[in-house]
């Protein structure tokens, strides 16, 4: 599979900084949500390289805000269904040749089919890439429209090795199409050491001296995490305590955080758990300087901003294992999915251990490895590559 080393691997030292042909970016999002972030950012960097871009958004698409000043935002009437693709389609096609687009940088998967469309319009006069910022069953269904929408892709950028791989043996592309492109620090990562552990604790009305685990809820993750904790207290003998809040992937749910104060009570924790129901890492960044842990029961099969931020915070991270484990740096603290005796074991060795003083910084290769400007650089040298 092909990644990417270095930008000599690809581009000639005599090769032009930008591309001959304006980039388009395509996100049709109805939400502003990490995936869109991550998004603004990278269009933020290729501009500062002086790379010409466009973002193609929705006319109602909450980014339009967002990057106007900063992006040229040309609006597009979403499809609300596959019914209404060959119209976006073709209002998109014709912007695309009007501009003289040569390639079009797609981050949604539910974007696919209008950008493969546009793509035939063109009679294939478009160099179409997939970006994926989505986790592996959202960015590649099984759906038919979905196979369909990846067979004109030119490239399909992986935000690990792991996921690439696991993208080659979901999809069956061919290897030769995939690339890694390693994703930019979230923006939460890079502010939140300044905040010290006792004051964040108190702006987020959390016990100041009790060992405190969170771990953010995609739906399942509480729950395991309410029985990690019910064994910390009452098999291992350690006074933890929980905080929960939700994952920026998953909606609001009121009804959720009701069933998890019922569970709580069940398990006679309801004074050692704490719901917190904003969006991590949120809240000015004051999550993961409280916590003395992050639990991440999920396996580690996928890119995810979440645990990313919590490494960059140099918060310890307890985290099952996965796929892509291997690809974050500083990820020491593992256990076998859905293994509740071991991941309370390993938890209350972590919880013990307690943070260091002074205290620990990030791994050194989190800030080279996810890099803003490396993704920048990267992708406009797999862009030359195409172009070629």
């Amino acid at each position: 599979m092909p990644t990417f080393v270095s930008a000599s691997v690809l581009v000639r030292p005599s090769a032009p900084v930008v591309l001959a042909e304006p980039l388009a970016v395509l996100s049709l999002a109805p939400d502003l949500g990490p995936a869109e972030e991550q998004l603004l950012r990278l269009c933020a960097t290729l501009r500062t390289a002086t790379q010409s871009v466009q973002l193609v958004v929705a006319t109602d698409s909450p980014l339009a805000p967002h990057a106007t000043g900063r992006l040229p935002v040309p609006p597009l009437s979403g499809p609300r269904s596959l019914g209404r693709v060959p119209r976006a389609a073709w209002l998109l096609a014709r912007w695309l040749r009007r501009q003289r687009i040569g390639t079009l940088l797609v981050a949604r998967a539910l974007d696919l089919p209008v950008a493969s469309a546009a793509k035939w319009l063109l009679r294939g006069r478009l160099r179409l890439v997939f970006h994926q910022h989505e986790p592996l069953a959202a960015a590649a269904p099984a759906a038919w429209w979905a196979r369909l929408s990846r067979r004109p892709l030119d490239a399909w950028l992986a935000p690990l090795p792991g996921t690439a791989r696991a993208v080659e043996a979901r999809t069956g592309l061919d290897a030769r199409q995939l690339w890694v492109v390693p994703p930019g620090l979230p923006a939460a990562a890079r502010r939140v050491a300044a905040t010290p552990p006792a004051q964040a604790r108190r702006l987020l009305d959390l016990p100041t001296a009790a060992p405190l685990l969170g771990v953010a809820d995609d739906g399942r993750s509480a729950d395991f995490a309410l029985e990690v904790l019910y064994r910390l207290r009452t098999e291992l003998h350690l006074p933890a305590e929980l905080v929960v809040v939700s994952h920026p992937r998953t909606a609001p749910d009121a009804r959720r955080w009701q069933q998890l104060r019922q569970h709580a009570r069940a398990l006679g924790l309801s004074q050692a758990v704490y719901l917190r129901p904003f969006h991590a890492p949120e809240a000015g960044g004051l999550l993961f300087p409280a916590l003395d842990a992050l639990l991440s029961p999920a396996p580690t099969d996928d890119y995810d901003p979440l645990l990313l931020a919590a490494l960059a915070a140099a918060c310890p991270v307890v985290a099952a294992e996965g796929a892509s484990a291997a690809d974050f740096p500083g990820l020491q603290h593992l256990f076998p999915a859905r293994d509740l005796a071991f991941c309370a074991m390993q938890t209350r060795e972590v919880l013990q251990a307690g943070r260091q003083a002074p205290a620990a910084a990030p791994h050194p290769q989190l800030s080279t490895y996810f890099s803003a400007a490396q993704q920048g650089r990267l992708l406009t040298d797999i862009l030359h590559y195409l172009a070629a």
